[in-house]
């Protein structure tokens, strides 16, 4: 079950921002494009870097994170337990587009299980507990910055590039290459993985079978350039926005940093007096 609802988590996640299906779909029309921009895929990192990640929340420092992750780890060790928080910022930008990076999958199929959060037993008894005494500690250093602005330019960019006639190419493409392995590629525009791979992906151990299915929808997306396709197609939206806008988003970024400065100093304290 942890799983099952960490997997439907990814996929309204992927649903606002990939298929734009938000109740309050961003305006596109005469969205200015700039078919010079490009993304760079990391494989390493599982990740599509895109031009508005250095205002995005994936692409600034996080303390506010790191400071949960003490507080959380602090509350437990009362009652002798190990807490290790989930760690999918990163990693889970990578599935915005499905599986697309057979490196990743070879090791972990759909997801590094190492980096969830196990809510179980006695973490599962303190854990309400515990979150609710860390969130109370980080309202105490700040109240959490958001970056608004640059996650609206971000949709805006998506829902523009889904417009673009090479966007359901791509997906096109990608979806014969499924039935040509023998998988059901997805029936709405929105899915990102196969009906054989949604049968599997929820599995609390990874098995050889998650591997292969997750495996083959990545070499098929590499095949046709899935990733690089549609990630070049939104950034080629996202720079003029932040050509555009960039007083704006650096304004907003100002703020950010400086609320985590706080959460760091918190950190730092915290630390030296425990």
């Amino acid at each position: 079950m942890r799983l099952r609802r960490l997997y439907t988590c990814f996929a309204l996640l992927t649903c606002v921002s990939l298929s734009g299906c938000s109740l309050f779909p961003p305006p596109v029309s005469n969205l200015e494009h700039d078919d010079s921009a490009k993304v760079t895929l990391d494989y390493k990192a599982n990740r599509v870097i895109k031009p508005l990640d250095e205002y995005l929340h994936y692409g600034v420092p996080d303390h506010r994170k790191e400071a949960y992750d003490l507080l959380m780890r602090t509350c437990f060790r009362k009652y002798n337990l190990d807490f290790k928080s989930a760690d999918l910022g990163i990693d889970g930008t990578g599935r915005e587009y499905g599986m697309w990076n057979p490196e990743y999958t070879q090791k972990y199929g759909y997801l590094d299980r190492d980096k969830t959060t196990k809510v179980e037993g006695g973490i599962k008894e303190h854990f309400s507990e515990c979150q609710q005494y860390s969130y109370t500690e980080l309202d105490k250093v700040s109240v959490r910055q958001h970056l608004t602005f640059a996650e609206d330019l971000s949709m805006k960019a998506r829902a523009a590039a889904k417009t673009r006639p090479e966007w359901k190419q791509t997906k096109d493409e990608w979806r014969r290459c499924l039935k040509d392995q023998g998988l059901t590629p997805p029936e709405q525009d929105s899915g990102v993985w196969t009906k054989e791979g949604e049968g599997v992906m929820i599995r609390e151990t990874l098995t050889d079978e998650e591997v292969r299915l997750a495996t083959l929808e990545a070499e098929c997306a590499q095949k046709t350039q899935l990733a690089q396709k549609l990630g070049d197609l939104e950034a080629s939206y996202q720079l003029p926005l932040i050509r555009n806008n960039e007083s704006q988003l650096k304004e907003e970024l100002k703020a950010y940093r400086a609320t985590d400065d706080l959460y760091k100093q918190f950190i730092a304290s915290f630390q030296e007096n425990s």
